[in-house]
């Protein structure tokens, strides 16, 4: 059984980049100019009263950059330099495009599963042996969601007779996942050690195991 990324083609590409560009939560991102230049964030980082927001993070010079590259036919290289000025870029861009580069990926504090302990996030796999080769790039359709968070005991097979650690179902894709609203934005001129402290939040990422 042969396994494939059915990602996005130029054309599914640029329906996901949308001009001007909507978080994940399908909202108008939230536009804020700092020391790396112009930046979109989550919809509901412009509500002060908002406890939660989504993982959107894209800088805008790059955005544009790509924008340009799909609507000349080009296609957009997963391993653009400009994915490795931010952590919190990279991880935005492979989660919305479900794609993979070996750029440092970050994210905000992950939420907690069932056992309380913080989410894990995991690389999915999607079969598709229903589908020639040479008909991938045309059928974007079949793209699926590649990221998810699940309890970090996800990858444990659970057998009680020889002591192994419980896992919980706790799962979200990574695109829905709410995360608690942080006190500063990201590249803000005005940081604080509450945002430091966050930056210093990795995010790992590991691959689905084979059941």
């Amino acid at each position: 059984m042969v396994q494939l990324w059915f990602l996005p083609n130029i054309e599914g590409k640029l329906q996901l980049m949308t001009d001007p560009p909507e978080c994940f939560c399908g909202k108008s991102a939230f536009r804020t100019d700092g020391y790396l230049g112009v930046s979109y964030d989550c919809h509901e980082f412009q509500n002060q009263d908002a406890e939660h927001v989504c993982d959107f993070h894209i800088h805008e010079h790059a955005w544009h950059q790509f924008r340009r590259q799909l609507l000349s036919c080009k296609d957009v290289n997963q391993n653009d330099p400009e994915l490795n000025v931010c952590p919190f870029f990279n991880y935005a861009y492979c989660i919305l495009f479900g794609c993979a580069n070996d750029y440092p990926k970050k994210f905000l504090a992950a939420p907690t599963c069932h056992c309380h302990l913080s989410a894990t996030l995991v690389g999915l796999t999607d079969v598709r042996s229903t589908h020639k080769e040479e008909e991938r790039e045309e059928d974007y359709g079949y793209w699926h969601e590649r990221y998810a968070f699940k309890c970090p005991h996800h990858n444990v097979h659970v057998d009680d007779s020889h002591g192994a650690r419980s896992k919980c179902t706790w799962s979200l894709v990574a695109k829905n996942t709410a995360f608690t609203r942080p006190k500063r934005l990201l590249h803000s001129n005005d940081i604080d050690t509450d945002l430091l402290s966050l930056r210093g939040w990795e995010g790992l990422i590991d691959k689905e195991s084979d059941d």
